[in-house]
């Protein structure tokens, strides 16, 4: 904790905020610099920012993984019918044969649910390396456990 602490306060007088870690923490929930707006170019360009944090990461992937899903892997808002303010973002695989890529839903509703600082860890989680290199391979495996 305290090793994490010490990089918070770097990041906390890098850009100049003034007050107590506390307060720090505080302001990165509540300033809206920290979200994109609650518009449709907002929403675009969440999903763009988050596409971009798993493409970038996608070079690399091979490099630590020997085995890599066959189906590809996209960024898409919940369908409004079933989206949710403040939803769980959440992963649904894609076909056993890579035809039908996979999907990373974003639930956009409420863009104030969504802090800009957070995305980036959850397009990991959700997208590349998290999901997709769980359940994807697991499905596309075959012989194992009568598959």
């Amino acid at each position: 904790m305290a090793r994490i602490k010490r990089e918070i306060k770097v990041i906390k007088d890098r850009v100049g905020f003034e007050g107590s870690l506390q307060e720090f923490f505080t302001y990165t929930k509540t300033d809206e610099r920290f979200y994109y707006p609650n518009t449709e170019e907002g929403r675009q360009n969440y999903l763009n920012a988050a596409s971009g944090y798993i493409d970038d990461l996608h070079q690399g992937i091979p490099d630590y993984f020997g085995l890599l899903p066959r189906a590809k892997l996209e960024v898409r808002r919940v369908e409004a019918f079933r989206e949710q303010d403040g939803g769980a973002a959440h992963y649904r695989t894609g076909s056993q044969d890579g035809s039908r890529p996979g999907v990373y839903y974003a639930h956009l509703s409420d863009m104030a649910q969504l802090a800009s600082h957070k995305m980036e860890s959850t397009s990991y989680h959700e997208g590349i390396p998290g999901h997709p290199m769980q359940l994807s391979i697991q499905r596309e495996l075959t012989g194992i456990n009568g598959n």
